[in-house]
């Protein structure tokens, strides 16, 4: 496995994995796996960064882009075939810098629409809502009769 010995905050490097057999000949067609550890919410586990199948000289190659400034475990598995063991191999990578990465952004992104066809949406569904409650102010203010209370007889 190789990897720069240091990286930026947020820049993204080449990571390679060179897969040969006990004679030192490429081995075309694996699998690699390319991942490292990760935890959220006290819960570790293995974050899967990529897979990638090695080309006729054994090599994969990975984008890798660090997003925490730390050190990064970088693991790479090939879980073996019929005519090869498993292989694994890890890489620590120092990550440097203290740029922000993501912009926060406030509200919801519709393309094509503007905000004031939403304010004018919200306006035409407030306005529908408080006539209908008028309306049934109106009705319940009017009162009702009830038919056998004030001595008519209905038929």
């Amino acid at each position: 496995l190789q990897a720069p010995d240091k990286v930026n905050l947020g820049e993204e490097v080449m990571i390679t994995a060179v897969l040969k057999d006990s004679k030192g000949a490429p081995i075309a067609g694996a699998k690699i796996r390319l991942w490292t550890p990760g935890q959220f919410l006290s819960v570790g586990g293995e974050m899967e960064l990529g897979t990638v199948t090695t080309n006729a000289q054994g090599i994969a190659a990975f984008r890798f882009q660090a997003r925490s400034e730390d050190l990064a475990r970088l693991n790479a598995d090939f879980f073996g075939d019929s005519r090869h063991s498993p292989a694994q191999a890890a890489i620590d990578v120092a990550v440097v810098g203290s740029d922000q990465l993501y912009q926060q952004t406030a509200g919801v992104r519709l393309p094509g629409i503007g905000v004031w066809l939403i304010v004018g949406a919200l306006g035409v569904a407030w306005s529908i809502y408080i006539g209908m409650m008028a309306l049934v102010t109106l009705i319940a203010r009017a009162g009702t009769s009830v038919p056998g209370k004030t001595g008519e007889t209905h038929v």
